[in-house]
């Protein structure tokens, strides 16, 4: 961990968990699950919202949450995968802007929950895109003895206790009205022709030049010289902060003839935000 910063591990979810433990013979069901695991705002500045999360028990044992929030973004590698830090330490953190209750929880089995959440976002601030933030619910099994009642270490034993936690979130997603901007670039797209030790290969980085997160499905496909499509196929989806690029990457497995053909790297990074990028194949 660098300047408090960590990437997602461990036993952590964004919708739910369950997790069985053995311990000593017995079985320990952990099973919460959250009703809102995204919650995405596009907002003014100074406006102010309210909304609430539901918690729910599923397990056969009581559990006790604690709510805390956190820092988040797409790690740079583009694969979809978080870094955390603490709250209001990223540039683009808006965990200063939400305040909850109740920060601890103790649910029975079989119980649910809500945990109240408020968005204030500041007047004061030059503020524009995206701002991020995650409301984390650790949650842990009530205390059970080490050994279970009748084994013969001893009395005294029975009072050490161990406690199993894993925790799951919700992301929270602001947008500034009237200041998104969405962009995206492809390039570098370059494609190698098959050969007797491999397929066809597609090559390109997209980059985000925007100012809010971009989540982009990534395809390509093959125009023979008619112009017909001969081949298609999907790329790595990639997960882009802004400002951050990242490389993606496909293997096509089509059998194509002597020729020119026409190669079409295409990213949908959603809300009419589609780019394509175009290069030639020659097959010898």
């Amino acid at each position: 961990m660098r300047d408090g910063r960590y990437r997602l591990r461990g036993v952590d979810a964004f919708a739910c968990l369950a997790l069985i433990v053995s311990w000593a013979g017995q079985a320990f069901a952990l099973s919460v699950h959250n009703t809102n695991p995204v919650v995405r705002q596009t907002l003014a500045p100074g406006d102010v919202v309210q909304g609430s999360i539901e918690l729910v028990n599923d397990g056969n044992q009581p559990v006790e949450v604690k709510a805390y929030l956190e820092d988040w973004r797409y790690a740079s590698s583009g694969d979809g995968s978080k870094e955390f830090a603490p709250p209001q330490t990223m540039p683009r953190s808006c965990a200063g802007w939400i305040s909850f209750y109740p920060q601890t929880i103790g649910l029975p089995p079989s119980e649910r929950t809500s945990v109240e959440y408020t968005i204030r976002v500041p007047q004061d601030q030059p503020l524009e895109g995206g701002y991020y933030a995650v409301l984390f619910f650790e949650a842990a099994l009530a205390e059970a003895p080490a050994e279970p009642p009748g084994s013969e270490v001893g009395a005294d034993t029975h009072e050490a206790v161990v406690k199993f936690a894993a925790r799951l979130g919700s992301l929270f997603l602001v947008d500034v009205k009237g200041t998104v901007r969405r962009e995206a670039r492809l390039s570098s797209a370059k494609v190698t022709p098959p050969s007797v030790a491999h397929p066809i290969k597609l090559e390109a980085v997209l980059a985000n030049e925007g100012n809010v997160s971009l989540s982009c499905t990534n395809s390509y496909h093959i125009m023979g010289p008619d112009n017909v499509v001969v081949d298609r196929g999907e790329l790595s989806a990639l997960y882009l902060w802004p400002g951050d690029k990242a490389g993606l990457a496909a293997e096509a497995s089509a059998l194509l003839g002597t020729g020119t053909y026409q190669v079409v790297i295409t990213s949908d990074c959603g809300e009419e935000l589609i780019i394509a990028e175009e290069t030639q194949l020659s097959v010898p």
